[in-house]
């Protein structure tokens, strides 16, 4: 605030005076707006929501990738009931739900139970091992849903979401609990359902009921509902539940939105189906004899099994949309997809917190980001702060510095059920059959370029023998021929390359070497025709089956079959939704019936899926997928673990040019993971303002400290992600100070951007994009023994020089095979394409600069006798310029 002297001189000037200001100052703001929405990447996404529900405190779990019996944090919480009712073996129950408040949309808990009645009929056709939707065949499973409200005393069966219209009465009108009113009604009348905004679903007698509009194609096949088993002793562990919110499911669930008639309250309800007490003996036959109604998956909804239910309220931390509400400008920053779940803790954090600001991130490509670091237009760079995996380099007159802020890595995450149904966990992965995975080298028939080769993974000898006796648990026909990959350029696919490029097996077998058993490498990513590392994935074999006959337009064979996403929140989606990304089903689409078209295989249904996909370990772990044990330099295959990933950070190669740590994948540690990836924040120590300096500096230091906190709450560190150390936290403070000092640490030798001399104007036309590229796109050369963590000195940190050491090279920049969209994070920011944007932005920048010239004019004109001096200084520039006469085309 300025002093009152300074108040009240501001309030002197005439009206005249005034006016010129105020436009003086429009101006300004309009050149400098029209400018930065120019130049900006990104503007922040929709609507606001809140928290709901019932939240249970205690004492946040810290973890990184938690197994199945291990997932839970603080807010894991276990019921037990005490049946009401005279028959079964059992008088009591309990269940155990492993995370329920601090929730993350879409994310997956683990629900256990025991002393329950154990299920008839659990495996076969149309049991709850095979049809966990619809199993018909199967007497007392559980059902598991979410349901709005939180209130356990006054919820009712028309509060929980289904994802099937079937709520019939079926056997109800014979429970002996029902009412009289549900005893005179039809069997086949149904139970209505209640949309979040109190509207009633009901349908005419023997008709199904009409679902929210929100029970589309994803819903209908997702897990927030379903029927499993008990097993014989009374106990089951680990059933996946999938928890939804308002974004999903606007009108079924609400979840999260205080403006629905639960006021976004909802709950995990967990119902056991147990003998139906009936009006008479004869009514309810036994679960065994046919159609065994009175122990049907569907009686969750009769009255003596309703009120039995388990109720546990389940709240959620807030969303990044809720950002909405704060009005302060964003400070953009952008970058690794690894970040993804740290941001939808971060962000909400940053923009509900006084002593912090409004944090803005667009999720793109590492490369993409760190281009962006150096990228001119019209003088000004694309962006001043970049999360990357590989190191940023600085540049003349732009020196960078990078700033540790996450630990975590890349992972094979599988959703494998076998013969049995029941979910595989374990599975064992080497270098090599990562690139046979990614190689499109297993045997697609009829591609003649692979025909001697196994039809899948699961029939390569070489898998068999890295995971004994899991083949044999699987169905006979399932085949795994490669993975879900992401396109573009991440860093993630850099490190899978390095990491296959660092087994001399692999290397020698993408030469054209054949394994032990005689599969060969696909000749198109034979040799020099593949050179890894490399930063994308791509299809290069072009075989085409002429003799098809289906009407689809013509479709190399290995594209069919490829499965290929543009962002790693697609690879997590597609698993999670169990829908494959190939394009092998040859479809009518349209009104005509006679136009075709390729489209995915049909989404796998729970107790089938056999999906791979290589993604970032966070995500993995908030969706409860295994993850593959990969095999190290040592020989040992290991998951992704604290344990394992403090291994590997402890062996990780230092670049001491930049700072920056890479997995040290000739490290002999038994126990180190080589998925290793730490995310840095890299920001210019040169040419930011006080206020740009002062949020990344602050940025920088609350990610290495409060950030760095384990738990489910706003702005703590998710699962997936390893607190860093004392060292990286060190360096992050050294980092921070450099930038919020603007001192030009890690400068290249001989450029000394804060020295007094003028900088040099910038170019008349944007530089393109910097294409250095300094890895060799050959094998690379390992250390041969490993090096440990750099722990900084006081006040310093590694800079930004000149080129980075061999063993540390940095992501080349190289253009996919297959264009990229623009990146678009459905949770962050959403970028606007239009073709009038591409118009548009030439037009706001000549405003933008015509506004900052007219600006000064102003100021002189605004004085007293401003119009005469800018009339004198005219006639003078004009005299000084053409002497006596007058300049051509003008008059005296």
């Amino acid at each position: 605030m300025r002093p009152p002297s300074a108040r009240r001189s501001a309030l002197g000037p005439s009206r005249r005076s005034r006016t010129r200001r105020y436009v003086t100052a429009l101006l300004t703001l309009t050149g400098l707006a029209a400018m930065t929405g120019a130049l900006s990447p990104g503007v922040q996404a929709s609507p606001v929501m809140q928290t709901g529900g019932t939240e249970v405190r205690g004492t946040a779990g810290a973890g990184l990738a938690r197994s199945a019996a291990a997932a839970g944090s603080g807010s894991s919480v276990t019921q037990t009931n005490t049946w009401m009712d005279s028959n079964g073996t059992s008088r009591s129950g309990t269940v155990t739900v492993s995370q329920t408040s601090g929730l993350s949309t879409r994310q997956v808990v683990n629900i256990s139970w025991s002393g329950f009645l154990p299920t008839v009929n659990s495996q076969g056709a149309d049991s709850v091992h095979q049809a966990p939707q619809t199993p018909r065949a199967s007497g007392y499973p559980v059902v598991l849903m979410e349901c709005q409200g939180s209130d356990a005393a006054k919820m009712t069966p028309n509060d929980c979401a289904m994802t099937g219209p079937h709520r019939f009465y079926q056997y109800a009108v014979y429970d002996a609990n029902e009412t009289d009113a549900v005893h005179k009604s039809s069997i086949v009348d149904s139970r209505p359902f209640t949309e979040t905004s109190g509207k009633v679903d009901s349908a005419p007698t023997g008709q199904l009921v009409t679902l929210p509009s929100d029970f589309n194609d994803s819903n209908v096949i997702g897990t927030n509902w379903y029927a499993t088993w008990t097993n014989p002793d009374g106990t089951h562990n680990d059933a996946r539940f999938e928890v939804r919110s308002v974004q999903e499911a606007p009108q079924s669930l609400g979840c999260g939105d205080p403006k629905t008639r639960s006021h976004g309250a909802c709950s995990i309800v967990v119902v056991p189906v147990r003998p139906l007490p009936c009006v008479d003996a004869s009514s309810c036959p036994p679960p065994n004899s046919y159609l065994g109604l009175s122990a049907d998956y569907n009686e969750w909804q009769s009255a003596s099994n309703w009120r039995n239910k388990f109720v546990f309220p389940v709240s959620f931390k807030p969303f990044p949309t809720v950002c909405e509400l704060d009005h302060r400008i964003a400070v953009p920053t952008q970058g690794s997809e690894m970040l993804d779940q740290a941001m939808l803790s971060w962000l909400p954090k940053f923009c509900t917190s006084s002593n912090l600001f409004k944090l803005g991130f667009t999720r793109v490509n590492d490369s993409t980001a760190r281009n962006n670091l150096d990228f001119q237009i019209a003088g000004q760079y694309t962006t001043n702060l970049a999360f990357t995996t590989q190191p940023a380099l600085s540049i003349r007159g732009r020196p960078v510095v990078n700033s540790p802020v996450a630990v975590t890595g890349f992972a094979v995450a599988v959703q494998l059920d076998g013969a049995d149904f029941e979910q595989v966990s374990q599975v064992n992965l080497n270098a090599r059959l990562l690139a046979k995975l990614i190689t499109e080298s297993y045997n697609a028939p009829p591609d003649p370029n692979v025909k001697n080769n196994p039809e899948g993974l699961f029939q390569d000898p070489e898998f068999a023998k890295l995971n004994p006796g899991l083949v044999q648990k699987l169905p006979p026909d399932v085949k795994i021929r490669n993975p879900i990959l992401v396109q573009g350029s991440p860093d993630l696919v850099y490190e899978v390359t390095r990491y296959i490029a660092s087994d001399k097996t692999a290397v020698a077998w993408l030469k054209g070497t054949p394994d032990p058993w005689g599969m060969k490498v696909n000749p198109y990513y034979q040799g020099d025709k593949w050179q890894i590392p490399t930063s994308t994935f791509g299809e290069q074999d072009p075989y085409i089956w002429k003799a098809d006959t289906r009407p689809c337009p013509e479709k190399p064979v290995m594209e069919q079959v490829a499965q290929f996403v543009y962002d790693l929140s697609s690879v997590a989606d597609a698993m999670i939704n169990r829908q494959p990304q190939d394009y092998s089903l040859c479809k009518v689409v349209g009104q005509s019936g006679t136009d075709y078209a390729w489209a995915h295989s049909d989404r796998q249904l729970l107790g089938s899926r056999a999906m791979l996909a290589i993604m970032d370990i966070p995500s993995a772990d908030a969706y409860q997928f295994p993850m593959a044990a990969l095999e190290n330099h040592a020989g040992k295959f290991v998951t992704p673990t604290d344990t394992s990933l403090t291994s590997a950070l402890q062996a990780a190669t230092l670049d001491h040019t930049t700072g920056t740590l890479s997995a040290n994948l000739q490290s002999n540690s038994p126990t180190a993971y080589p998925g290793l990836m730490p995310v840095y924040a890299a920001a210019p120590t040169y040419g930011l303002t006080k206020a740009q300096a002062h949020d990344f500096a602050l940025m920088m230091t609350w990610l290495s400290t409060s950030g760095q906190v384990h738990g489910d709450a706003a702005g703590q560190l998710p699962a997936g992600y390893l607190a860093m150390p004392q060292n990286l936290r060190a360096q992050a403070a050294a980092a921070a100070k450099h930038v919020r000092a603007q001192d030009c640490f890690g400068a290249l030798k001989g450029d000394n951007p804060c020295s007094p001399s003028p900088p040099s104007p910038p170019p008349r036309t944007p530089p393109r994009p910097p294409t250095r590229s300094p890895h060799s796109t050959g094998t690379p050369t390992f250390p041969v023994t490993p090096t440990h963590p750099y722990t900084p000195p006081p006040g310093s940190v590694p800079g930004a020089g000149t080129v980075p050491s061999s063993s540390v090279p940095t992501s080349p920049i190289s253009t996919p095979t297959t264009p990229t969209p623009s990146t678009q994070p459905a949770a962050f920011t959403s970028t606007q394409e239009s073709a009038l944007a591409a118009h548009l932005l030439p037009v706001l920048l000549v405003i933008g600069l015509i506004g900052l010239l007219a600006a000064p004019l102003l100021v002189v004109a605004s004085r007293p006798g401003g119009v005469a001096s800018l009339r004198r200084g005219w006639r003078a520039w004009r005299k000084k310029r053409f002497g006596k006469r007058p300049p051509p085309g003008t008059s005296s």
